[in-house]
């Protein structure tokens, strides 16, 4: 599937508001600690599955676009988001859940999950708003490969930890 027709389909058009509703929260949210949690804990959600149902694109071009966030852009929201969750930060997980051979649990940080979901969803989304068509093309092929190599994981460990401090 080319970007253009990639671009049009419902699927792209629902994880884009999705990804915009994400990002939008962790930006101007300013709710309590227990709201903005809870908030987050639906938009994740709908974020996973949203972006799971990412069509497949071609890319016609083999053009790369450095549309990364800085550490200095990121501290802002950083900064933010650290004090809107209070101490709900730090978790206990398995690296891999499904190996049998790794048994040790590894701290996780909420505020990292979520710091690098924004960092590889949001310049790709300013790029599908505001790029031409080689970036839009870049940009929706970074979105649905860093779901399923990055940010997706990111995501899943931010959900499991989201539902724990808002339904418990």
């Amino acid at each position: 599937m080319n970007i253009q027709e990639a671009i049009a389909t419902e699927e792209t058009d629902r994880f884009l508001r999705a990804a915009n509703e994400f990002c939008n929260e962790l930006e101007l949210g300013t709710t309590s600690e227990l709201d903005f949690c809870n908030q987050l804990f639906i938009q994740v959600s709908n974020l996973i599955f949203r972006a799971s149902q990412l069509p497949n694109i071609e890319l016609d071009n083999n053009e790369d676009f450095d549309n990364r966030l800085t550490t200095d852009e990121l501290q802002p929201l950083l900064s933010q988001t650290s004090e809107r969750l209070g101490t709900s930060r730090f978790y206990w997980t398995k690296f891999n859940p499904i190996d049998d051979d790794d048994m040790e649990l590894v701290a996780g940080d909420l505020l990292d999950d979520l710091a690098d979901m924004y960092a590889d969803i949001k310049p790709n989304l300013d790029l599908i708003e505001h790029g031409r068509t080689a970036e839009q093309e870049h940009a929706l092929w970074e979105l649905k490969f860093f779901f399923e190599t990055h940010w997706g994981k990111h995501a899943v460990d931010a959900l499991r930890t989201l539902y724990f401090l808002t339904k418990n």
